[in-house]
């Protein structure tokens, strides 16, 4: 089955990435080569799959791959709800021996997850405790905070909480100045056929789609989209 998987994903991969900016090729070996699943007992919200969530594994699969390519000494991911994308960048961390990752969630999704669930599931990863910071509050708020006191020492940025255009563009405009040069922020559900239902304001059909693009075009950044991840995983490389 993996085997199956991974020769679907390396015929079609290259295919489905849209944008600029390339992927280097180690880092889609490094992709193949780890496990599809980077945590098989991990705890998703009641009524899912156990070991599985809407956007995991590959969705995770990927951040691992990622994290333990590029071996970043921070990351920050907003929107972690149940962890299930926290785990890729967890895990990675473990088996690289270094690295920070931040979670921001104002644990207000449904289910209820964070910070309960998503700890128990990023804990089994291996990553030490005193690695790991999760913050129970408003991105909107706690972005700006944490901004001011990692001003640029942030490697990976991942965004994937709220979904209008407005909460969107600011989580990804209020995290700039903490960014590293050659550094990565990373945005979820870029896709601009997705249904975001009430998060579809009067001028934005795509929400997420448009916030990202708006970010590339404002601050000429280098970009592509991932679109064999589901909804669609955006990157944008920091000048």
């Amino acid at each position: 089955m993996r085997f199956i998987e991974n020769a679907i994903l390396r015929s079609t991969m290259r295919a489905r990435i849209e944008g600029p900016l390339k992927i280097n090729k180690e880092l889609f070996s490094t992709f193949l080569s780890l496990p599809e699943d980077p945590l098989p007992e991990f705890e998703g919200p009641a009524g899912y799959l156990r070991g599985r969530s809407k956007d995991h594994p590959r969705y995770a699969r990927w951040m691992h791959a990622f994290v333990k390519f590029f071996k970043p000494n921070i990351a920050v991911e907003v929107g972690t709800n149940a962890g299930g994308s926290a785990i890729g960048i967890a895990k990675a961390m473990a088996e690289n021996g270094k690295g920070r990752l931040i979670c921001i969630d104002n644990g207000e999704g449904m289910p209820k997850c964070f910070p309960r669930m998503a700890e128990q599931n990023i804990r089994s990863t291996g990553l030490k405790e005193e690695r790991l910071d999760l913050i129970c509050e408003d991105s909107q708020t706690a972005i700006p905070r944490i901004a001011s006191q990692l001003k640029k020492k942030v490697d990976v940025y991942l965004v994937d909480a709220a979904h209008s255009f407005e909460a969107a563009l600011t989580d990804i405009e209020n995290a700039l100045p903490m960014m590293r040069p050659k550094g990565f922020i990373l945005v979820h559900d870029v896709d601009p056929d997705l249904d975001l239902g009430d998060e579809v304001s009067t001028g934005h059909s795509s929400p997420v789609y448009e916030a990202f693009h708006r970010v590339v075009k404002t601050h000429d950044l280098r970009w592509c989209r991932l679109k064999f991840i589901r909804k669609h995983l955006g990157i944008m490389l920091i000048n």
